[in-house]
């Protein structure tokens, strides 16, 4: 795909989340973006914490754009990444590294919007920084981090456009 193309799509998801925004979720949009880290092989992900509207649902850590998130008349998908990143998990842009494309999956009316990260640490490890992060939270949106390791690890508590990207990467693998 051309640059001019991935603009266009970029463009037209930006819109699409625009017009998701101003809408509401009320109106059947189900336009979201998630991220994860991908560390010793795993997919780390997180368990929405009982309070939340998704309540034991586990997705990757980051979340929905919102209307803050609008620059300059686009809505600027990386840096929602980046402050929900943070927010949720306690990691900052020095702690990990993103590849440099991102991959759209598209489930029924869910738009994902998913950026590989790497983080150089094992996904135990990685676990248990972001559990210790939560640990530190008044009220932290996530109640647990879930290591996906291969497609047996998938469950019902994951929304399809998680498991479809994930089923994704591990057939493309040797």
């Amino acid at each position: 795909m051309g640059e001019n193309s991935l603009s266009l799509l970029q463009g037209t998801v930006s819109l699409l989340i625009l017009r998701a925004l101003q809408k509401g979720p009320a109106h059947g949009y189900s336009i979201t973006r998630w991220i994860h880290e991908r560390t010793d092989g795993a997919f780390v992900m997180g368990e929405m914490g009982p309070h939340t509207a998704n309540a034991g649902r586990i997705y990757f850590p980051s979340g929905t754009p919102d209307l803050d998130d609008i620059r300059d008349g686009a809505v600027d998908i990386p840096g929602s990444v980046v402050r929900e990143l943070e927010e949720e998990t306690g990691l900052k842009p020095g702690d990990y590294r993103s590849d440099a494309y991102w991959h759209c999956v598209f489930t029924g009316p869910a738009v994902a919007m998913i950026r590989l990260l790497h983080v150089d640490t094992s996904g135990e490890a990685l676990r248990a920084r972001l559990e210790a992060n939560l640990a530190l939270q008044a009220h932290p949106e996530l109640s647990a981090i879930h290591l996906v390791r291969g497609p047996r690890d998938l469950t019902d508590a994951m929304p399809r456009f998680v498991t479809a990207f994930v089923e994704a990467q591990f057939s493309s693998q040797p």
